[in-house]
């Protein structure tokens, strides 16, 4: 949806005790464009849920659960637009932490790799990487002060 504009955001110690980080955290995402999108995550749901992310605009929605897309939708589908070996039922894999799989981060760093190999560009950049710590730290800085925080934050803007 392109670049944040803005993000507000709160934390909570909500379904654990005696630990010293936050168990629950939701984000509200503004856009440079416009949209609006939402960010939660919690520790504290039993006994656990599927990492789902929903991607809903006015021609379509798409939802991934652990990364299999169990729903595909568009206003105006084509045939590259069917849902055929797109839909799986979701393994639930955060449903408990030894289900969690390190898939990822394995298939990230063998495409590193890679890159080096062969003197390319990684499918994800440093500098994409960096955008994703950005938000993590102005949802902390939200949650922290209480106000909507701007981007780009100006420890993360490009030097001059």
């Amino acid at each position: 949806v392109g670049p944040i504009r803005s993000v507000t955001a709160r934390t909570a110690l909500l379904g654990h005790k005696r630990i010293e980080v936050e168990d629950a955290a939701v984000a509200t995402i503004e856009f440079e464009g416009g949209a609006l999108g939402i960010i939660q995550g919690t520790t504290a749901v039993h006994p656990g849920a599927a990492v789902r992310h929903e991607i809903m605009g006015t021609d379509g929605m798409v939802y991934l659960e652990d990364d299999v897309a169990t729903l595909w939708k568009f206003r105006n589908e084509t045939p590259e637009d069917t849902t055929s070996g797109r839909l799986a039922a979701g393994a639930g894999a955060a449903a408990h932490w030894s289900n969690l799989s390190n898939d990822i981060f394995v298939r990230c760093f063998d495409n590193f790799g890679r890159a080096i190999r062969e003197g390319k560009s990684p499918l994800v950049t440093g500098e994409e990487h960096k955008k994703a710590v950005e938000i993590i730290c102005a949802i902390y800085q939200s949650a922290r002060t209480g106000k909507p925080v701007q981007l780009p934050l100006k420890r993360f803007a490009p030097k001059r």
